[in-house]
């Protein structure tokens, strides 16, 4: 007869993991938490890059940062790269150079 584990009954029983904890044998991957890499980021010392997005089906770009879309003077989305690319500037934001096509 096989018995069952009994669930946790208070948080000390729990087993917990910390954001900063890293993979066995892969410490350049982030564990879990999406803003991992953001805070990971600002310990450092370095600004956190923004993920450029190229919405094909509407023709528009944006920015997004830590998983957010990036607002600069009142706007998230812009009709060319170069114009995005001014914004970013603006707001202080590096980009990344890699850019992710989307509805196509």
């Amino acid at each position: 007869m096989t018995t069952a584990t009994a669930f946790a009954e208070a948080p000390g029983q729990r087993r917990h993991r910390r954001p900063d904890q890293p993979v066995a044998g892969h410490p350049e991957i982030p564990t879990f938490d999406r803003h991992d890499a953001l805070t990971r980021a600002a310990r450092r010392g370095t600004p956190p890059m923004g993920r450029v997005l190229h919405m094909a089906a509407t023709g528009v770009w944006a920015i997004r940062l830590g998983g957010r879309f990036v607002e600069v003077d009142g706007r998230h989305c812009w009709e060319s790269r170069e114009d995005l690319d001014a914004a970013a500037v603006r707001a202080g934001v590096a980009l990344s150079d890699l850019v992710v096509d989307t509805g196509r």
